[in-house]
């Protein structure tokens, strides 16, 4: 597989990056799939494999940790769905292959939230696994060794569940100075309940209050009392110049610290220690009244008076909201300890104030090593609906948490980010967003950028998030355009760079307001698109994209400085409007001042200004850019249907476009043709279905269009030599017994294969039937068959067809097909790691008509599971 485009889901743990098992991986959730990915690789491909399994979507990854201290790796992948189950995969580093260990399967409900060890001390012999579901349960497991193929999973206890108590978010910790694992639950009732494990079994020890809504996300820490960390160490008294006394809370060596992010746009975090003086002296102290701040000696400070001011305003509104710095204190017994009674505090330590909108995660940054010691870093990394990144760090001069770095998206039409994480070696941040995009920052190595604490934003990945429905290679081959139900149109192509090249999303030319079914090219730098409305509409490609083509691809078209003089420089999207409009030069020109980056209108648009639109790419776009300045201007709109847009074809020559739309009587299956010249019809509607038309092809040399459709038939009208027009040549109405999907034409025109419902492939030629073409193979699969193609050119012997098949199931074949004495013959061909094929049904596979000088094919495929594939197909076994 050369290629792999997948977006990640919308959930706050659909992520999550693993150290030291399959290299530096990134393992999220694209659909019901699991993409892995290498941020750091110096290739940046993108996405290198996906793991097939789950039957719903995804919403939860988690790598499984063990052992102590700087020996802790990462053992295994968890995912979990919506399907009911939780899914164990593990690495064979020898053969280099992920397997499925494991599958949980006693939930009654979807899962929404997975559970695991973090923190310093995580035993070796097992590993603790807790799945929370939608019908408010908390399952526990623990997992051991395979000793097979499968590993040994117990289901340890299930939790109950309550009104407004669905779980949204889960940890597991142990105790400090204990091997008490405890469980950590957030969700709905906005309370954080923290249970431990005594006598085989969690029971609740202590529920927290605080946030005012929703709790999202949970991160466990344990406190090192390494040289960085020391002035959160020293419980010192001091006095400023008022007189006040300001006391600074020390933390001790081995306490767990966790972070609490809500919808009420705050994180909170909570201390948990062992410290009997302080668990005697907690239950003494009063329970605060509500909205009261107690903050020990630092009322003063304009941390406080922020508080103070967020608890007006809520008590204002009506809204129940307290801090309180209250030791929640609570005892358990360590069985491992020969049944040492132990006793721990928890109390509220911070609240973190900086983002506008939802908090969706709060995550600390791995420990590290430090001086050949294990060193755990006071960084926190949130990712918020508000469109921003923070990193939190504490100020060594006051020992208040301060939003130190904030990074992000400026315009867009995006709803913010659903969640962010730190690198194993605490250099990257990598963040994933509503639209399903990666995004990448890293910090620089000098030691100039570190001191100023820059972080640069890094190539990162995207893909739509709703199902393909087509695909289409431009006319010589260089990229690929897809559409989906997301309602966009996307554009991938080579980046080449010396030896290196990869496949990367070069421009969205389409961000539409209806779910978009199909496109067809009419040229190398024209395309027609359907979607779920009654216009067709046609666009072209600016000047911005066809030189950043230049650059990324190093291809520079023969005519470009011509064609290049001709075309507007980008579009943009005007406001509560659906068409691309074209921005010329003369536009940037005009726009002036009223465009200035450092005018405010630049930050808030949700298109493009026009000055973003003059600079050719050097390197694949971010996400940002992709969103606002790579449409491409709408040139036209074709009216005429009376339904939904659901088929186009365009003639090889670029002057004829068909195009169908969704119908239930015969008189709305019609098929148009357009001049591209003129874009008038060019005669009257073609009529041979009763029902929608699924696909429209023309013939190599566009004497004949075929069409199929749901009423089974398959139509062939051929071109009329002298007025140009198709006329109708034939049908057969009983061409197979389901609805035919898709169908295409032999690379001579001398074959056309239809794809069907009835899970078969049938191979028609023409013939001096009655019907003008008759079937001359069969070929059967296990399910219905969703898309054919043909490759576009002859391979080795000339007699030989070679064809990619896609199925219902997300299977993808290659076949062969020849005439021998007088029968046709096919066969199955050795292309495909099964572990490579969608997991949802196979909407469009089309070949490339470029073949590189090694005879090597590409086929692009799309798919339900909302991923595109590229894959690269050597020919040289298929000719002998």
């Amino acid at each position: 597989m050369e290629f792999v485009s997948a977006a990640c889901n919308r959930s706050t743990a659909a992520a999550d990056w693993a150290s030291g098992i399959d290299g530096n991986t990134v393992a999220y959730a694209a659909d019901r799939l699991v993409a892995l990915y290498r941020p750091q690789d110096s290739s940046r491909r993108g996405a290198y494999k996906t793991l097939r399994g789950h039957a719903k979507k995804i919403t939860s990854v988690r790598f499984l940790r063990r052992g102590s201290g700087l020996q802790q790796v990462d053992v295994a992948l968890a995912t979990a769905a919506a399907d009911q189950t939780v899914r164990i995969w593990v690495y064979d580093k020898k053969a280099e292959k992920w397997s499925q260990s494991a599958l949980l399967d006693s939930h009654d409900s979807g899962i929404g939230c997975l559970g695991v060890s973090r923190g310093k001390h995580i035993p070796k012999t097992c590993d603790w696994l807790a799945a929370g579901t939608l019908d408010g349960k908390v399952h526990v497991y623990r997992r051991f060794d395979a000793k097979g193929e499968q590993d040994r999973v117990d289901l340890v206890q299930v939790l109950p569940s309550g009104p407004r108590r669905i779980p949204l978010c889960l940890e597991i910790a142990f105790l400090p100075n204990s091997d008490v694992p405890i469980l950590i639950r957030g969700g709905t009732d906005q309370k954080l309940d923290l249970y431990a494990l005594q006598n085989n079994s969690f029971v609740s020890v202590v529920s927290l209050q605080g946030h005012a809504d929703w709790i999202r996300s949970i991160s466990v820490c344990t406190f090192t009392a390494t040289e960085p960390n020391k002035f959160l160490c020293d419980d010192t008294v001091t006095t400023d110049e008022e007189g006040n006394e300001k006391h600074h809370h020390a933390l001790r060596d081995g306490d767990l610290i966790i972070a609490s992010s809500s919808q009420d746009k705050y994180i909170r975090l909570w201390r948990l220690s062992a410290d009997i003086e302080s668990v005697e002296t907690a239950e003494k102290q009063p329970e605060p009244a509500k909205t009261t701040v107690r903050v020990e000696a630092e009322g003063e400070s304009e941390l406080t008076e922020d508080l103070i001011d967020i608890l007006e305003e809520a008590n204002e509104a009506g809204e129940d909201r307290q801090l309180s710095l209250k030791a929640h204190a609570f005892s358990v017994t360590d069985s491992s300890r020969g049944d040492q009674r132990r006793r721990y505090t928890i109390m509220f330590d911070a609240l973190l104030i900086g983002h506008e909108d939802w908090v969706n995660t709060a995550n600390w940054q791995r420990a590290c090593s430090l001086d050949g010691l294990y060193h755990q870093p006071m960084t926190l990394v949130s990712a918020s609906a508000d469109k921003s990144i923070i990193l939190w760090r504490p100020d060594p001069s006051t020992n208040v948490w301060i939003n130190e770095t904030r990074m992000g998206e400026v315009g867009g039409s995006t709803l913010g980010f659903h969640g962010a994480m730190f690198s194993p070696d605490g250099t990257y941040v990598f963040s994933h967003g509503y639209n399903g995009a990666v995004n990448l920052w890293s910090l620089p190595s000098t030691p100039e950028n570190q001191a100023l604490n820059v972080w640069e934003p890094q190539i990162g990945i995207a893909g739509h998030f709703a199902s393909v429905e087509s695909l289409d290679w431009d006319p010589s081959g260089q990229f690929l355009l897809t559409v989906s139900l997301d309602q966009t149109a996307r554009l991938y192509s080579r980046w080449n760079r010396g030896n290196e090249s990869t496949w990367h999303e070069f421009a969205r030319p389409q961000i539409h307001g209806y779910d978009i079914n199909c496109m067809a090219f009419i040229s190398k730098f024209k395309y027609a698109s359907g979607a779920d409305e009654k216009v067709v509409r046609l666009f072209s490609a600016p000047k911005s994209f066809l030189s950043s083509l230049a650059v990324l691809s190093g291809e520079v078209e023969p005519d470009a400085a011509a064609l290049e003089e001709e075309l507007p420089v980008g579009a943009n999207v005007p406001a509560l409007g659906l068409s691309n409009k074209a921005v010329f030069r003369g536009d940037v020109q005009k726009a002036g001042d009223a465009h200035d980056f450092r005018k405010l209108a630049s930050f808030t648009a949700a298109s493009s200004t026009p000055t973003a639109l003059l600079e050719a790419l050097k390197q694949p776009p971010y996400e940002q850019h992709l969103l606002q300045n790579t449409l491409w201007p709408e040139i036209s709109k074709l009216y005429g249907h009376g339904y939904e847009i659901f088929a186009l074809g365009a003639s090889h020559d670029g002057k004829v476009l068909a195009s169908a739309a969704k119908a239930a009587k015969a008189e709305h299956a019609q098929i148009r043709l357009w001049s591209t010249e003129t874009w008038r019809e060019l005669c009257a509607p073609l009529t041979s279905h009763t029902l929608t038309v699924t696909c429209i092809r023309f013939s190599p040399d566009d004497r004949y269009l075929l069409s199929v459709g749901r009423d089974r038939t398959w139509s062939v009208y051929e071109r009329n030599s002298s007025s140009g027009v198709y006329e109708f040549k034939s049908n057969n109405p009983k061409a197979h017994s389901r609805i035919i999907w898709d169908c295409s034409w032999s690379h001579d025109g001398a074959l056309f294969a239809t794809a069907s419902r009835d899970k078969t492939v049938k191979f028609w030629k023409a013939s001096s039937k009655q019907t003008g073409w008759e079937a001359v193979h069969t070929i059967s699969f296990d399910v219905s068959v969703t898309s054919v193609d043909f490759t576009p050119y002859s391979i080795g012997n000339s007699s030989v067809n070679y064809l990619a098949v896609g199925l219902e199931s997300g299977k993808l074949d290659t076949l062969s097909l020849w005439q021998q004495d007088g029968a046709w013959k096919s066969e199955k061909l050795p292309s495909f790691n099964e572990s490579d094929f969608h997991c949802d049904v196979v909407n469009c596979v089309r070949w490339s008509p470029r073949r590189d000088s090694s005879n090597v094919g590409l086929l692009a495929t799309c798919g339900k599971d909302c991923s595109v594939r590229i894959f690269k197909l050597p020919f040289a076994h298929y000719s002998e």
